[in-house]
């Protein structure tokens, strides 16, 4: 569970990176498993642009055993839970391979700004809580942020781009003013947030990031989870996105009991 420093620090600077949270055998599992998920002709696998390298994987958590479980392991759970000091459930899966030379750029946007327009989420009392699968440095497309941005206003300054939640599938559909991206930079700096494979990478959801294409010849793949407030959760829209894009299940996830790693059964002869 996050400590009150933790809580502290986190709600002062809107993101954090553990280092090493994972071990080899856990990362070399996500893997296998990321390596057979991509061959899944679904709706929830997007492609890059005009390519057949996969771009995202939607709600992993539900097509495999292993990262439904992975969703519920304390190292995750529990510091979701004791930075919002509420109950949480899974909003949002995503997986994100930048694969070398190919991974494409995700552009400026708070992804509240997404949830609260698009799904109906009340407060920005949701968080990402991330795991780092290849190695993250500065040259293979890690995420920017700005420090402290969470705590700034942007809304007014943030617009869609494109209609529909197909709209937000390869790119950020709400994107911010450039001149409203300069002066929060100019007021705040800028990070990058760089682990080791099996490291946690946690920012809140109202905090203005972005990632660079990997340009570099190593891949970067981050696995996210978006942890939503129980008390937090969606209002009725219109037009809802997809289940697999946006849960509208609130019930509280419950603790992985026992290791992570087990026999996870093998759906692909299923």
């Amino acid at each position: 569970m996050a400590t009150s420093s933790i809580r502290t620090e986190f709600e002062q600077l809107g993101y954090r990176v553990d280092h090493d949270v994972f071990s080899k055998a856990e990362v070399e599992a996500f893997r296998r498993e990321i390596a057979w998920l991509s061959t899944q002709d679904t709706p929830q696998r997007v492609l890059e642009s005009e390519s057949t390298v996969v771009r995202s994987l939607y709600a992993v958590h539900e097509s495999s055993e292993l990262f439904g479980r992975l969703a519920r392991d304390p190292r995750l759970l529990d510091l979701a839970k004791g930075i919002l000091d509420d109950d949480v459930y899974l909003h949002q899966s995503q997986l994100n391979p930048k694969a070398a030379f190919h991974g494409e750029v995700w552009d400026w946007h708070q992804d509240f700004v997404i949830w609260s327009r698009d799904d109906g989420m009340p407060e920005p009392r949701a968080i990402n809580v991330s795991v780092t699968i290849d190695d993250v440095n500065e040259f293979n497309g890690p995420l920017f942020v700005v420090p402290g941005s969470h705590l700034a206003s942007l809304e007014d300054f943030t617009a869609a781009v494109s209609t529909g939640w197909e709209g937000n599938i390869r790119a950020a559909k709400h994107v911010v003013d450039r001149a409203a991206i300069e002066a929060c930079v100019s007021e705040r700096g800028m990070a990058s947030m760089c682990g080791a494979a099996g490291s946690v990478l946690t920012f809140d959801s109202n905090i203005l990031h972005c990632s660079a294409p990997n340009l570099s010849p190593w891949p970067r793949t981050i696995l996210f989870f978006r942890y939503n407030a129980v008390s937090n959760a969606l209002r009725p829209v219109d037009e809802p996105r997809p289940w697999w894009f946006a849960s509208r299940d609130p019930r509280p996830l419950q603790p992985l009991e026992g290791p992570l790693l087990v026999d996870v059964v093998e759906m692909t002869e299923a």
